[in-house]
């Protein structure tokens, strides 16, 4: 059963934070629309043919990898 919620999964340029981005997305999307967690990443993981990975565990996996501070 899915919970609702929307995670966002992003690679972003350096200095941006989770915090400035939420603040951007509260005044262009409904509160509906925006995810409730954003996941911050050096960059997106990647396939063999170089689009991005869609499989949950292995977004997760990045996450739990990375230098970045937690979602917020």
């Amino acid at each position: 059963l899915f919970n609702g919620g929307i995670d966002a999964y992003l690679a972003v340029a350096a200095g941006r934070t989770a915090e400035e981005i939420a603040g951007e997305l509260t005044g262009q999307w409904a509160a509906y629309k925006r995810p409730q967690r954003l996941y911050l990443l050096p960059k997106l993981p990647r396939t063999a043919s170089g689009k991005v990975v869609r499989d949950l565990s292995v977004l997760r996996a990045a996450v739990q990898n990375s230098q970045l501070p937690d979602p917020l």
